[in-house]
């Protein structure tokens, strides 16, 4: 076994039993979640745009390093007592929770503009909801191997993070037309993995190749969605997916926004303050 090997045996190490949802570890990493995200808020929401991008390309490296740990730990099998590589395709990092790793360039090295703002947005609201939704139901994320647990409530938990922060960080720009800014990245992201799905049957058709859940060839097994998919046909089902998450991301925004708007209230009422400011205490 090459040292190369024996670092990834180590980091793939395995424990007796997968963490159960909301059980201790899933109770800590929510925990930390709310934590870092309060810290977040709390110091870094009048940040200066240099110190804003600095924040967000420390998360990409974070959420890219996971990713690539990720990817090795699930390439990789030792069951040998050799390591033997074969890449799964179901592991392709293109679903709803990678996509912050391609949108988070576009808020770092990107001028001020649409594209910009549309990244921004869609971590406000799209990414934001799929992070929240893995960070609570986490029945399907956990595992045996130890560090991909601790990856996976890291990368989603750092969703929510940038989610909340992201919106509070624009909180003077939060009108409906900001929302509607988010829609043409998450519709970039669905043509992809459309496109992506058709190809792949094609090349790799003993793999299984399901980015977004959205490919024709396999049932969706997201939580309601996989009671519908069965039910209707490919191009209805796509419709319902794509509406359902515009009005899910949605949601998400309008109540960030509605809880924002409260708070500047509560403390206009105690202390006269800015228009726009945020003070948390």
């Amino acid at each position: 076994m090459s040292l190369f090997d024996k670092i990834i045996s180590i980091l793939d190490y395995q424990i007796d039993k997968a963490p159960e949802m909301f059980g201790p570890f899933h109770f800590v990493s929510i925990a930390c979640i709310i934590f870092v995200t309060y810290l977040f808020v709390r110091y870094l929401k009048d940040a200066d745009d240099k110190t804003f991008r600095k924040v967000m390309l420390i998360c990409f490296i974070i959420l890219a390093c996971g990713e690539i740990y990720h990817q090795m730990c699930f390439s990789v099998d030792f069951d040998s007592g050799s390591a033997v590589w074969d890449y799964p395709w179901y592991k392709f990092p293109l679903q709803f929770c990678s996509t912050p790793m391609y949108v988070l360039p576009f808020v770092i090295f990107m001028k001020d503009g649409h594209v910009r703002d549309s990244a921004m947005a869609y971590i406000s609201s799209f990414s934001l909801f799929a992070g929240l939704a893995v960070c609570i139901y986490a029945n399907d994320v956990f595992c045996r191997t130890a560090g991909v647990n601790v990856q996976t409530m890291v990368s989603h938990g750092l969703q929510v993070v940038m989610g909340v922060y992201v919106t509070v960080y624009n909180r003077r720009r939060l009108t409906h037309s900001y929302y509607l800014k988010a829609i043409p990245t998450f519709v970039a992201f669905l043509t992809l993995a459309s496109v992506l799905n058709l190809v792949a049957y094609e090349i790799i058709p003993d793999e299984t190749f399901n980015m977004f859940y959205i490919s024709p060839y396999y049932q969706c097994h997201l939580p309601i969605l996989s009671l519908i998919d069965p039910l209707v046909p490919d191009v209805v089902f796509f419709l319902i997916y794509s509406l359902g998450f515009v009005g899910v991301g949605a949601l998400v925004y309008y109540l960030q926004r509605l809880i924002i708007s409260l708070v500047q209230k509560s403390i206009v009422k105690e202390k006269p303050a800015a228009k726009g400011e945020l003070i948390t205490h």
